[in-house]
């Protein structure tokens, strides 16, 4: 691969550079070998060839140092004034000057992407738990560079860079040094900065093939002159085969197997924990529902008797009124008093009348204290019919059914509570159905 070449000779009326395949080219003009006054030696007239994504240099001494022109293709023309004012003090000279002028003239090709591929060979990394087991790893990949565009691009690349001394294999290892310096440094700390175990850092090549790459950017640009197109780790691999690789597998699964059983016992002494202040909850529910309803039945017998105890006393105090009437209406020799007898009778009627309110409180108490009894609950059963679920019925309608001959003691039914299907006359609340034949003739 012609990356960087010379054409050796004379006086040559084009300047251009034929190479398919370079970074860097410088040219020549042809002639004879060893004659230096015309290696380099431009002629007036000369024409000048740069292809698309190159960019020509012309170096040349001026008297007062070393002066360096630039020419970006796409161009094809003929040195002069008129075509050339960038290159004006290099076609000021030609012009001038009788004689061929000196320069040197270098191709870069910024179209070009060098790709190179490196490996850090195996070295031996510790886990940051067990620095005591030294485990062999390498690492390989792949990095792209070229030379950046635009004037700060390759001028920068030039001033770092001796374009008559540069070598593309020298360059290339240099870069690769570089690079394989940082990804070994990166591969080091990865453990300790993550806080995994060095048997997991095969997973984080992602993360570190980023982080390598951000970091390199800035330094291929600032030292180098180039600009990093990608980079790639293909793999982080750990000598499986070595000691420290077996042992430190032995104890990680020692660890691991600890910490497993570890948190079984905790798991279970939770839930024996949970198991234990559930049943200690529900005992102490029983207690105080129990508590409850037996001070509900004590306030309810309280109320009762205490409302037939006004009953009792309001009797006490009729009969006693009734008395006290009776005598005044047989006051005064033993004859009836009719206004006596009339006052006795009213006396009565509202005693009566008051004993029935009483008796009526005591009732409604009863009433709202006694718990009134729940409804009877019907039980409501599904039904095969014709093979296929036809429904949940109450008992009222499986008697209907049964009557209308819809279904008999065979048919398949089934409630909550029951495990299966089983025939309706096996199930005691409905034997009496199909027992029941009706009301008998009359003899």
């Amino acid at each position: 691969m012609g990356i960087f070449n010379k054409n050796e000779g004379g006086l040559m009326d084009v300047i251009r550079c034929d190479e398919q395949d370079y970074l860097i080219w410088k040219w020549s003009p042809g002639g004879s070998a060893g004659t230096s006054r015309k290696e380099n030696a431009i002629r007036k007239g000369s024409r000048i060839s740069v292809k698309s994504g190159s960019v020509a240099v012309f170096v040349y001494n001026q008297g007062n140092g070393i002066e360096q022109e630039y020419l970006y293709g796409p161009v094809e023309t003929k040195l002069d004034t008129l075509n050339l004012p960038i290159l004006s003090n290099l076609i000021s000279l030609l012009y001038n000057g009788s004689a061929p002028y000196r320069a040197e003239v270098y191709f870069i090709n910024l179209a070009t992407i060098i790709q190179i591929k490196f490996a850090v060979p195996f070295f031996d990394m510790f886990d940051p738990r067990y620095p005591e087991f030294g485990v062999p790893v390498a690492v390989r990949g792949s990095f792209n560079f070229h030379i950046p565009a635009g004037e700060n691009g390759y001028k920068h690349f030039i001033e770092l860079h001796r374009l008559d001394d540069f070598n593309i294999e020298r360059f290339s290892d240099q870069i690769k040094n570089s690079v394989i310096s940082r990804v070994k440094s990166f591969v080091i700390n990865t453990p300790a900065k993550y806080g995994v175990s060095l048997l997991q850092i095969e997973g984080l090549v992602g993360k570190i093939r980023d982080e390598v790459f951000n970091e390199l950017q800035p330094i291929f640009n600032a030292e180098y002159g180039v600009s990093m197109s990608s980079f790639e780790i293909n793999s982080i691999e750990l000598d499986k085969t070595s000691d420290g690789y077996s042992d430190l597998m032995y104890i990680t699964r020692e660890q691991i197997a600890a910490k497993v059983q570890a948190k079984t016992d905790v798991d279970i002494q939770n839930m024996r924990d949970s198991q234990r202040i559930n049943a200690e909850h529900y005992e102490d529910t029983l207690r105080r529902q129990r508590e409850e309803d037996q001070y509900a039945r004590h306030m309810n017998t309280q109320s009762n008797n205490f409302a037939a105890h006004q009953v009792n006393r309001q009797a006490d105090i009729a009969y006693a009124t009734a008395d006290s009437i009776g005598n005044m209406a047989s006051f005064g020799g033993g004859s009836a008093d009719p206004m006596g007898m009339m006052a006795g009778m009213m006396m009565g009627e509202a005693m009566s009348q008051n004993m029935a309110n009483a008796m009526n409180n005591v009732m409604n108490a009863q009433s709202m204290n006694g718990a009134v009894p729940p409804p009877i609950p019907n039980a409501r059963y599904h039904i095969v019919i014709n093979g296929q679920d036809a429904g949940e019925f109450d008992l009222q309608a499986i008697s209907q059914m049964i009557s209308d001959g819809q279904i008999n003691s065979h048919t398949l039914v089934w409630k909550q509570g029951m495990a299966n299907w089983v025939e309706a006359g096996t199930v005691f609340e409905l034997q009496g159905m199909f027992n029941n034949t009706g009301v008998p003739s009359i003899p």
